[in-house]
This record gives structure tokens, C-alpha cells and sequence, in this order.
């Protein structure tokens, strides 16, 4: 099984505002994951509800699943 790990950054058509601050551009995180040719995608947005759930962690807390789930390491984008 192989882990893809990919940044992406989406511009906001318009700024979003909330009390927490304004948005224009999302940073999501966009996973692939592929075993026997079959591949699977998941994404994950942070917001600024919540910031614990960065990116950065998200992809700390995967990258430290990988060993536990026998996930070898593929390209990142």
C-alpha cells in the first residue's frame, strides 16, 4: 500500500469572513492511496475554528500511521 501526501492551495473566488479572521485562499490536504492498482482519494480542510488541524499536523499525524499500517512512502506533489 502507497501513501501520496499532497498541499494543495485553492483560491477563494471571494474572501470569507468569519469572526476568527478572513479567508482567501483554503490549504487543504489531499491524500491518495493506492494497493494493487486500485487508488483512493480523501481530502481534509483545516479551518480556522480549529487550529490544531493544520495541514502540517494532519500530515504529521499520517505520516506517523504509516509504520503501524505497513504504508510504504510514495511521490508527494
Amino acid at each position: 500500500m502507497q501513501l501520496r501526501l499532497h498541499e494543495i492551495a485553492l483560491p477563494m473566488r471571494h474572501a470569507f469572513t468569519i469572526a476568527l479572521g478572513t479567508t482567501t485562499v483554503q490549504r487543504n490536504l489531499l491524500l491518495e492511496l493506492e494497493q494493487d492498482g486500485i487508488t483512493g482519494y480523501g481530502e481534509a480542510a483545516p479551518g480556522l475554528a480549529y487550529g490544531e488541524f493544520t495541514v502540517a499536523s494532519m500530515m504529521q499525524a499520517l505520516e506517523s500511521a504509516r509504520p503501524r499500517q505497513g504504508i510504504t512512502y510514495g511521490r508527494y506533489g
